[in-house]
């Protein structure tokens, strides 16, 4: 992967993540409500986001994540809320560049497990995290009122 690179995310990365979750979720966004959330994420100490670029610099791939800290867990653990490769990139192998700068900053960080969540018809993502050695270990329930 010498033509990429991996970085933290800054807030000038905002336009690609408000684009990307748009065309993701296929949903129009608030833009202003999206960017504030986002300008609060990159700052936040629990937050950790790695977008990965090509050698002109333009984003093509992003992971976001939590930092979560229970009362049972020792060391906490990571929780993948999002992993987007944009879609002429994914056949180049930068979500396993992206996947492994995770692990390395997490152990940099003493921590030693990574949670996600994935849709149940999501059969490419359930398969790429299952290569990764990921157990399913719980049932999400959610409702919305």
């Amino acid at each position: 992967m010498s033509d990429y690179n991996i970085r933290n995310a800054t807030e000038g990365d905002v336009n690609y993540f408000f684009e990307s979750i748009q065309q993701t979720y296929n949903t129009k966004l608030d833009s202003v409500l999206f960017f504030e959330r986002y300008k609060s994420l990159v700052k936040s100490k629990h937050s950790l986001i790695l977008v990965a670029c090509n050698n002109l610099q333009n984003i093509v791939g992003s992971i976001i994540c939590e930092k979560k800290y229970n009362l049972f867990d020792e060391c906490g653990c990571i929780l993948i809320k999002e992993f987007y490769i944009s879609p002429k990139y994914r056949k180049l192998n930068i979500a396993d560049k992206l996947y492994e700068m995770l692990e390395k900053k997490a152990a940099s960080l003493y921590i030693y497990k990574l949670e996600v969540l994935c849709n149940t018809c999501a059969t490419t993502t359930q398969n790429f995290y299952m290569r990764k050695k990921f157990k399913s270990e719980k049932k999400l329930y959610s409702k919305i009122f």
